[in-house]
């Protein structure tokens, strides 16, 4: 079952990849710097549209005062025309004449459907002309006398309109029907989603009316300044729902933005990211000698990358070439010191073997003794030089253990009775020294096993090494109770050998610190 852990891990790896990689680094460059771009149009297309919105709203209050001038027009025209049939009445002329011409005139309004016209003595004398068709309901309405002008009828039934005539007993009373109102205000084509209503402070006249679920999102009231007849001509008007195109208008700028920023991710990840990624994997996985071949160039790849990775190439072949011609110097050097030191090795021999042939030849023990001591010198530059070349090729050092050993077989006699080597020994444990190192203290071991030798002190002797300090120096011992008060080896040291010995110390940059007491001779030595 897997770790929830692990896959928290896994994820949190796989997000902080995403958020380090270049190319996505990049879109989300793009997507900041575009969006305020997005921002601005969205805001513009904003503005565009409530200033369409406020255009729209000029246009309808523009529509409702020309509904409202049309409809005053229309009442005021059907009334004089009533009005005149009533006046000659008033003067005097034949109601029963009268009243036929006006009926015939009446029917070519469009406004009202029934009017009555009093002429008569009092308000309880009856309509003199009855024009057009009257209900008797409206009848009765329409004889009962009002104060007002016009009367909106109650449950959306109309409107009654009264003028006076000449005279305080003349007076005309016209019914006009809502349809007939919408028909003369004919607003209707241009303003959908509106209901248009004739209101005064008690009664509402609707012209057109909304259903009730566009009700609930009614977005303003437009009134006309003019009015009709003392009424007021209002118009509600519902929000309409946003259109696809609004919507559009809103969503394409942040659509052109994330359109722009993928394209141009695409395009510089196309281009630039995705050959630049191959060649990087190409430069990590090469190792010098490995046969390489160009990208594979595809048609929108950039040329400045195909440019590189061939410059790549060049370089390549030249290291290539610069390493086969370091590996044929390098093989050429190693055969050279090679040869040298077997050249070097064997002059050492042959000068070892001369001053052998003449030590043999010596006619007195002191000229014997002279033969042997250079001999042992010269033993000791070809151990050094021996040692070096063995382990010299590994970059290890010279082992002083073994560079020790060696000096002190050189001292070995046939006489037994005196040979203070055969019981020597060496505490020296995985220690090496370099070759600078290696010499002075090979010449430096050399004068003081031979001072032991020639003082014939017969006694042990004790090599050993400390531990390395911080500073990669370690003290070099020999410990042997010749070391101790000896007149004879203080003697020999006296004619000469000191300053021998202090000028191998100043090689090694390290003093040479004799006890008497603990016969001890010590001197700190670099190891490596």
């Amino acid at each position: 079952m897997a770790d929830p852990h692990d896959n928290t891990q896994l994820e949190y790896g796989l997000l902080r990849r995403l958020a380090h990689s270049t190319s996505y680094r990049l879109l989300a460059i793009l997507i900041v710097a575009l969006l305020p771009l997005a921002l601005l149009a969205t805001y513009a297309a904003q503005q565009v549209s409530e200033n369409a919105a406020d255009d729209r709203t000029r246009l309808i209050a523009d529509t409702i005062e020309e509904s409202a001038d049309r409809l005053n027009s229309s009442i005021s025209n059907d009334m004089s025309v009533i009005m005149s049939y009533a006046d000659r009445i008033a003067l005097g002329e034949d109601a029963t004449l009268i009243c036929p011409l006006a009926q015939r005139r009446f029917t070519g309004l469009s406004g009202p459907t029934g009017a009555l016209i009093y002429a008569g003595i009092g308000n309880d004398s009856g309509p003199i002309c009855e024009l057009g068709s009257i209900t008797p309901g409206f009848r009765q309405i329409m004889t009962t006398a009002f104060s007002v002008d016009t009367m909106l009828l109650p449950d959306n039934n109309g409107l009654l309109v009264q003028q006076p005539g000449r005279n305080t007993f003349t007076r005309i009373i016209a019914y006009y029907p809502p349809e007939n109102l919408l028909k003369i205000a004919d607003p209707v084509d241009q303003l959908p989603m509106s209901e248009l209503i004739l209101s005064d402070e008690k009664e509402q006249l609707h012209l057109t009316t909304l259903p009730e679920k566009l009700k609930r999102n009614l977005d303003g009231a437009i009134s006309a300044e003019n009015g009709v007849a003392g009424l007021n001509l209002g118009l509600n008007i519902a929000r309409p729902k946003a259109t696809p195109p609004e919507f559009l208008n809103l969503a394409i700028p942040f659509v052109m933005m994330i359109a722009a920023a993928l394209i141009g991710w695409w395009v510089v990840n196309r281009m630039v990211m995705r050959p630049m990624s191959q060649l990087r994997r190409k430069m990590t996985r090469y190792s010098i000698g490995d046969e390489l071949k160009p990208l594979q160039r595809q048609p929108l790849d950039a040329a400045e990358i195909q440019d590189l990775d061939n410059v790549f190439l060049n370089l390549t072949r030249s290291v290539a070439d610069d390493k086969q011609e370091i590996d044929r110097s390098l093989k050429q050097q190693v055969a050279l010191t090679r040869e040298v030191h077997h050249r070097v090795k064997n002059n050492l021999q042959i000068v070892a073997s001369l001053i052998s042939l003449h030590a043999r030849t010596a006619e007195t023990p002191t000229a014997a003794h002279a033969y042997a001591s250079i001999q042992r010198r010269v033993e000791a530059l070809s151990v050094v030089h021996r040692n070096h070349h063995a382990d010299g090729e590994q970059n290890r050092g010279i082992d002083l253990r073994s560079l020790i050993n060696e000096i002190l077989n050189s001292f070995r006699t046939a006489d037994d009775s005196c040979d203070f080597t055969r019981n020597a020994q060496v505490s020296v444990e995985n220690a090496s020294v370099s070759q600078d190192t290696a010499m002075p203290v090979a010449f430096l071991l050399t004068e003081i096993l031979e001072l032991l030798q020639i003082s014939r002190s017969c006694q042990e002797i004790h090599i050993g090494l400390g531990a390395a300090d911080d500073n990669g120096k370690a003290t070099l011992t020999i410990t042997s109770r010749a070391l101790k008060q000896n007149p004879e080896f203080d003697a020999l040291m006296a004619d000469g050998i000191d300053r021998v010995i202090m000028g191998l110390s100043r090689q090694l940059r390290s003093e040479l610190v004799r006890d008497e007491e603990a016969g001890t001779m010590e001197i700190d030595i670099p190891v490596m």
